[in-house]
């Protein structure tokens, strides 16, 4: 579900802010778009925020945190934030090497001396900056799949060895989960914080982000949160709407969290 509402969110947040003058008419065009296809998709509950000039001036939400539709969303309300947590672990990284603290040019194999490579020397080639940029030249998704089979990571990190690399650094682009997860040893190597640690100091509380958090812990703790779901499947109403798009049913599923990615602290972050 988080990836379909993604997706709807970025394609409706371009449309309106690229000719939108009055800012009150946006607000409102922006809010019927995303109701509208909310509703065509059967979409349980959302939320968005508009930030502007470092200012929150739209605040909005949408339907129930599930499909029992037992309490609904608002503005209190935690939302996974899944992979967009790695652009929090970017700014991370960033500004710790505007302070000069951390090195982007430093091979990960500084940090993660374990990592390998089934090619001589080509762990060594890949950069702090590559795995930011998903440039490292390793395949797409790399290993992903041995979280889900409950590997730590310390044993897929030492599974990399049978792996060859597709191109080399900053040759290609190949969207990383377990790679990424090399920044965390490299951030936390250089200070006495933790990642979680230093990532609220430096950001959540700065930001007044009381309710962000790293880990499942405090999402299983806490009622207010968005369950996730899983499409069941679509069934054809044999109508149109008067856009005239067939109409179409969407039958979702609640699921339960899955701990997997929660391993990987840069891609686990919640969020309202």
């Amino acid at each position: 579900m988080l990836y379909r509402v993604t997706c709807i969110f970025l394609f409706l947040f371009i449309i309106p802010l690229s000719y939108g003058n009055n800012l009150l008419n946006l607000q409102q065009e922006f809010a019927s778009k995303v109701e509208y296809e909310l509703k065509k998709h059967s979409i349980p509950g959302a939320a968005y925020t508009i930030v502007k000039n470092n200012k929150i001036i739209a605040v909005k939400t949408f339907g129930h945190l599930d499909t029992t539709r037992s309490k609904q969303v608002d503005k209190e309300s935690v939302f996974r934030l899944a992979s967009v947590s790695k652009t929090f672990a970017a700014t991370i990284a960033i500004m710790l090497a505007q302070e000069n603290q951390l090195n982007l040019s430093d091979p990960v194999t500084k940090y993660v001396p374990h990592f390998s490579l089934a090619k001589d020397g080509a762990a060594e080639k890949i950069q702090l900056k590559h795995i930011l940029s998903h440039s490292s030249g390793l395949m797409p998704n790399a290993y992903d799949n041995l979280l889900h089979e409950n590997w730590s990571m310390d044993k897929i990190i030492r599974r990399f060895s049978h792996v060859d690399p597709i191109c080399e650094p900053e040759q290609c682009y190949g969207y990383q989960n377990i790679a990424y997860a090399f920044l965390q040893p490299a951030i936390e190597s250089i200070q006495k914080k933790t990642y979680a640690a230093l990532l609220q100091d430096r950001v959540f509380t700065p930001l007044h982000m009381n309710n962000a958090s790293v880990g499942i812990k405090v999402f299983l703790d806490k009622e207010n949160t968005a369950k996730p779901h899983v499409l069941r499947k679509k069934i054809s109403t044999g109508t149109v709407n008067a856009q005239g798009e067939e109409v179409k049913q969407y039958i979702w599923r609640k699921v339960k969290v899955s701990a997997d990615y929660y391993k990987v602290e840069p891609l686990s972050l919640i969020h309202i």
